[in-house]
């Protein structure tokens, strides 16, 4: 596997982007992956090299990179979950606005389009709570993609900068959907998946989801305390095995299990 940090210009910025490749010439399918609260930090990155790793290029775009300010390194050495992390990356997340993170998102699934060792045509996306908001964003708004997965989607009813919400944008996703939930989450909860599935379905999206009983929020991120192994382990081969169907991996790619 070949790690690295490309960049690429985006909304007259440079936007970094954390980029995992397999091993061999490839062309492989590819999966932009959206960022969380914490931004490309440890668990992204892990969570991108896995990805690698089961046979998919992969890239994280850093979506704070328009911010000047120190709210990252105040909560470096801050455990995922800990209530003034999460304070103080609410309000970072806050200044994000809908239309910039649709052209960051796009900035990275191009990235990947333009990379040699990558098959243009078999793109993807997935991402992680806000991250998973971010996924569903993008899929809503760039063309041509294969398969979009997000996990614990929060907040689709809320906008940031003009513009309607996530969900009132539903009408524009084209790629097969995956959601992936906590059965214990509130943010989404199950009445939210609900209402998030009523939608796709009157916009005839092709979509299923799946809940995991035990689980709450972020229960992916194995940096947390809510993090949750064993349903964790089957969310991400279930994961695994969409983005095979519908990007055409071969599925004698290793698990990448997280």
């Amino acid at each position: 596997m070949q790690t690295r940090w490309d960049t690429v210009p985006v909304g007259g910025d440079a936007m970094r982007v954390y980029v995992a490749v397999p091993d061999g010439p490839g062309p492989f399918p590819a999966v932009a992956v959206m960022q969380g609260l914490g931004g490309v930090e440890e668990t992204i990155q892990t969570l991108t090299r896995r990805l690698a790793e089961a046979g998919f290029a992969a890239a994280a775009p850093e979506l704070y990179h328009r911010q000047t300010d120190s709210i990252s390194e105040e909560v470096r050495h801050l455990p995922p979950g800990h209530p003034d992390r999460v304070a103080k990356l609410m309000a970072k997340a806050e200044q994000m606005r809908d239309d910039e993170l649709i052209a960051d998102g796009a900035a990275a699934v191009e990235l990947l389009r333009g990379l040699p060792e990558v098959d243009a045509g078999h793109v993807g996306v997935v991402g992680f709570c806000q991250g998973g908001r971010t996924t569903y964003l993008v899929a809503s708004a760039v063309a041509g993609l294969g398969a979009v997965v997000p996990f614990y989607p929060s907040s689709l009813w809320v906008a940031r900068g003009d513009g309607p919400p996530p969900i009132e944008r539903t009408s524009g996703i084209t790629a097969p959907l995956l959601g992936i939930f906590g059965g214990d989450d509130q943010n989404p909860s199950p009445e939210d998946a609900e209402r998030i599935g009523a939608e796709l379905s009157k916009h005839g999206k092709v979509h299923e989801f799946r809940s995991y009983a035990g689980a709450g929020h972020d229960f992916l991120n194995f940096r947390a305390d809510r993090y949750r192994e064993e349903q964790a382990a089957a969310a991400w081969e279930l994961m695994l095995t969409f983005l095979r169907e519908h990007l055409r991996v071969p599925t004698t790619a290793g698990a990448g299990q997280p």
